[in-house]
């Protein structure tokens, strides 16, 4: 929320810093998933590494300003010559958000596959406590948007949040550090053990199933991003552009996400035909998501009113909108967990 509204205060719009800011913010996540997630397989103390990587995190939050500060004199600097061509105008964005945040966001996207390592043991529970940790995660993450952008912009102000967001985040990872001293290490277990041995000896594993899977679930965060996207466009004919307006929709967006993950987690391993289950839930992604982009259409002129007196009627707006497809995004997650374990 700090980053989206400081990008917004240099390029000039909230929509352009949203959209720039959430697609670094998943390419950081994506990476830090990738190469923390090696990493973790043969790391013997996963908290130890956690914390380390939230002091990191938190330690670049508070230099976060100073950072920025850099990239708009950069920014401003290059424009006179960028303006004329839109393509390397957008261009000259792109590159400044990664340089200014890709590194954080990919530490970011290493702490949930180090958790994972810790707390996962059983490969018959994954889908459920991986469900578990996201959930809690995207659950945090939701309360984050909601009382930054509804309390802390109106009551401290955009940099003193910032200091506050740093502080939390390094206070988190000081407490992290401190559990890492009496937890043990972690050494391959049997069951681990058994299952190298068996993998190892199976010749023909169904690679089309398991690649067609993972296609899917990245077709499904390409276009829940985009969902994201679009509904900031389409309810800006709705309401005002302020910051009750973005945070509402993120807040929601992630707490459906967390709620879906979470409920998810705890039923995923009942079910049986898995791959059908998660063909199901991306039907109801699109039809819930039609549903409301025109279902408000006719009551145009009550929801603005609505709007306009009160922010608390914004977010319930947003909430009956938002809910039901966002759920339905987070139950994919232990969904898919639970199809390639």
């Amino acid at each position: 929320m700090v980053w989206i509204r400081s990008f917004s205060l240099v390029f000039g719009s909230t929509v352009v810093a949203m959209s720039l800011v959430i697609a670094v913010f998943f390419t950081g996540l994506a990476l830090g998933s990738q190469i923390f997630g090696k990493v973790s397989i043969s790391i013997r103390n996963p908290v130890r590494l956690y914390a380390i990587l939230e002091i990191l995190i938190s330690l670049y939050a508070l230099i976060f300003p100073q950072i920025l500060s850099s990239a708009e004199n950069i920014y401003a600097s290059l424009h006179p010559f960028l303006s004329a061509n839109s393509l390397l105008l957008i261009l000259a964005r792109v590159l400044i958000a990664c340089l200014v945040l890709l590194l954080p966001t990919m530490m970011m996207g290493g702490t949930l596959p180090i958790l994972a390592r810790y707390f996962i043991k059983k490969s018959v529970l994954a889908g459920r406590q991986a469900g578990l940790l996201y959930g809690l995660n995207a659950l945090g993450a939701s309360l984050g948007c909601f009382l930054t952008g509804y309390l802390f912009f109106h009551t401290l102000g955009l940099s003193k949040t910032n200091i506050l967001a740093g502080t939390i985040n390094l206070m988190l990872a000081l407490t992290a550090l401190v559990i890492s001293q009496q937890t043990k290490l972690i050494t391959k277990t049997p069951e681990e053990t058994e299952t190298c041995e068996k993998l190892a000896k199976i010749k023909n594993i169904d690679s089309k199933k398991i690649f067609l899977t993972v296609f899917c679930f990245g077709i499904s965060g390409f276009v829940s991003m985009a969902y994201e996207i679009v509904w900031l466009r389409y309810l800006l004919f709705f309401f005002r552009d302020t910051s009750f307006l973005y945070a509402g929709i993120i807040g929601v967006f992630i707490l459906g996400i967390a709620a879906g993950s979470l409920l998810c987690g705890w039923i995923v391993k009942k079910v049986k035909p898995v791959l059908a289950f998660f063909g199901f839930l991306q039907m109801g992604i699109g039809l819930s998501t039609i549903l409301a982009i025109y279902l408000p259409l006719p009551w145009h002129n009550i929801i603005f009113e609505a709007g306009e007196k009160s922010c608390v009627n914004i977010l319930g707006i947003l909430f009956s909108l938002l809910i039901i497809p966002t759920i339905l995004m987070g139950a994919t997650f232990p969904v898919v967990v639970k199809i390639i374990t």
